[in-house]
């Protein structure tokens, strides 16, 4: 693992990352011809190479954090991506339920709309649960196999 740095152009005191948002690595030596060439303004920015067979998996990459040349994934991080990720599923899975509801009710269905209705209860009760359940996911495999109990069964 070696620190290196590198450099970016600076387009303008206002705009300190390139348009495309990419740094443009260069070395230090060419840095400096082209600005002195050109008199754009150069500013270095420090990075750190890792071998990237010790990289976690890309799942939760949003989440990954970097410390003494390591990169892990930051657990609490990933339980918010996790957590997003469910409602967004309970979201669409509520809606679904709402739907047969609807549809049982139109049938005359009582029973099944009263089903479909406790179910949506349950689903919108979640947010309750959803934080400890989470809690208790300790590695980022499990955090990512974990699937609620109230999504079975629909």
């Amino acid at each position: 693992r070696v620190l290196l740095q590198g450099n970016y152009i600076k387009h303008g005191p206002e705009d300190p990352i390139p348009p495309a948002g990419i740094p443009m690595m260069l070395p230090p030596r060419i840095a400096t011809a082209i600005q002195q060439v050109t008199g754009l303004q150069f500013t270095p920015i420090q990075y750190t190479m890792v071998d990237t067979l010790t990289l976690p998996s890309k799942r939760f990459r949003n989440a990954w954090r970097h410390d003494a040349g390591v990169v892990s994934v930051d657990m609490p991080k990933a339980r918010a991506i996790r957590k997003g990720e469910i409602l967004k599923q309970r979201d669409e899975l509520v809606d679904a339920v709402t739907r047969k509801a609807i549809k049982a009710e139109d049938a005359g269905d009582n029973a099944e709309a009263k089903k479909q209705k406790d179910k949506r209860k349950e689903l919108n009760g979640m947010d309750l649960t959803i934080d400890a359940a989470l809690l208790l996911q300790l590695t980022p495999d499990a955090l990512d196999a974990y699937v609620p109990p109230e999504f079975s069964g629909i």
